[in-house]
């Protein structure tokens, strides 16, 4: 009878069960990259206006729309059911290093809001062939028009037009009968808002001459349009009862700080009475940075981090930090450097940096362990029993190794960031509602893009969209 080779007498009969490990670590791997279920929400406005109607379209892949179904946990009873539909559309899908168009199922809903206040519009719960898809409630604001008997709306006493970066006044006014209580002016997308004055509330209102509530000092974070800050007044009418009073939608062109195009502001003819005001001072809009904490490390890059810091770009500072962390073999100057920037700044909650560099010499170090061996224990070579428990020992060691090493190369895929400057929102829109702001120099994690918005993850799991241009990528973006 003939007998096996070496080879197949190795991989076959008496390595069988260590060749069965590695198909079915291999067969594991590549199922990871299987396309999972994706879906993109969109919201075509997060504040609207009682009877306007709202719409959600969502968009899932790769799927079948006669295999997809939508279940939508919560719908506020004040919002009437409007059209729902379901279509098959074509989505383009990034999964690793694969960019394809796949098949999608894209839910289109609308509703009519009946009642002024914030409601909650989910989750939204997708199922397709036996895969659950849950994505998060939105949130939508229904503004309740300003009634006979009350006004209230912004006016820009110079003619100035708006600058990027340049601050500028913005007066607020009100026309009521009754009584002014409370203020509340949230600073709106793409602007610092900064107090220079305001009215000692509350403040009696004879509904003839209007009243000037509070001034403020708007600076224009980017050139193009803005809409100045949706202020909201609390009222008691001479009748005892109370109510809201929300200011006009008004935007405004903003240019360049370069630009020579002028740009006309229109402000109100009529002298306006100003009384009940009292000025208050202005704090800082912008953080001071605090001294490098890193200067006494000597290296060139976390020097050259340090300049940056100093010069107050302190974002781009932890960007260099940490893509330096992530490229060198030895990274502990670097690691250092960072956990004290990130100290000093009092960042908490972030993301640690893999050492992708070991990724390779890992991988290689280990297979070569694993071959030699491999090599020495089943071809028939007969080494001293020290030597064999050594074999022994370096193959177990390899296969750690090894899976480690498959750990790191998945973790190279991921996509991580720095904050430079700006805030989550919580639609990918420049009318969205400001979700909450982050610190710069936080580390992110980068979901998915698009257009110009990319999906990002704190470490504290705060999610939301940001734009690309106010994040540093510092490890991974090939799917961005």
């Amino acid at each position: 009878m003939e007998k096996p080779s070496r080879w197949r007498r190795c991989f076959c009969t008496g390595g069988s069960l260590m060749s069965r490990f590695l198909c079915a670590l291999l067969l594991g791997c590549a199922g990871w990259m299987v396309f999972a279920l994706e879906g993109d929400l969109y919201l075509s406005t997060p504040e609207v206006l009682p009877t306007e109607t709202v719409s959600v379209v969502i968009t899932v892949f790769p799927s079948k729309p006669s295999d997809t179904e939508l279940v939508i946990e919560v719908i506020p009873p004040s919002f009437s059911n409007g059209s729902q539909h379901k279509v098959r559309t074509i989505a383009d899908s990034q999964q690793w290093l694969l960019s394809s168009s796949v098949e999608a199922t894209q839910f289109r809903l609308e509703w009519k809001a009946q009642e002024a206040g914030e409601f909650s519009v989910g989750p939204f719960m997708i199922r397709s062939e036996g895969e659950t898809l849950v994505l998060p409630p939105v949130i939508i604001t229904v503004i309740q028009p300003n009634s006979l008997q009350g006004k209230l709306w912004w006016q820009v006493p110079s003619e100035k037009p708006f600058e990027h970066g340049e601050p500028a006044e913005i007066q607020l006014y009100a026309l009521v009968t009754g009584t002014l209580l409370s203020l509340d002016c949230p600073p709106s997308e793409g602007m610092i808002l900064e107090a220079s004055g305001e009215a000692s509330l509350p403040v009696v209102c004879d509904g003839l001459i209007p009243i000037l509530v509070a001034s403020r000092l708007v600076t224009p974070l980017s050139d193009g349009t803005i809409s100045l800050p949706a202020a909201t007044v609390s009222v008691r009418y001479d009748d005892g009862s109370e109510g809201l009073v929300y200011s006009e939608r008004l935007s405004v062109p903003v240019m360049a700080r370069s630009g020579k195009q002028a740009v006309s502001t229109k402000t109100g003819d009529s002298k306006l009475l100003q009384k009940a005001f009292t000025p208050v001072t202005s704090e800082a809009a912008v953080t001071s940075v605090p001294p490098c904490p890193f200067v006494e490390i000597d290296t060139l890059v976390a020097q050259q981090a340090c300049a940056l810091w100093e010069e107050g770009q302190v974002g781009k500072a932890l960007v260099l930090l940490r893509t330096e962390e992530t490229i060198a073999l030895v990274p502990f100057a670097a690691r250092s450097a960072r956990m004290s920037a990130e100290k000093a700044l009092s960042i908490s909650h972030t993301f640690s940096v893999p050492p992708l560099a070991w990724k390779a010499p890992l991988g290689l170090g280990s297979i070569l362990c694993f071959c030699v061996s491999l090599v020495f224990t089943r071809w028939r070579v007969k080494p001293s029993a020290k030597r064999s428990r050594a074999l022994i020992a370096m193959m177990l060691c390899s296969v750690p190794g090894l899976l480690l090493s498959l750990l790191l190369f998945v973790l190279s895929f991921t996509t991580d960031a720095v904050v430079l400057g700006g805030t989550i929102r919580q639609v990918p829109e420049e009318t969205s509602r400001q979700s909450q702001s982050v610190q710069e120099g936080t580390a992110i994690r980068l979901e998915r893009k698009v257009g110009s918005w990319v999906l990002v993850r704190t470490a504290d799991g705060r999610s939301g969209w940001m734009k690309s241009n106010e994040i540093g990528i510092y490890r991974g973006g090939r799917g961005l």
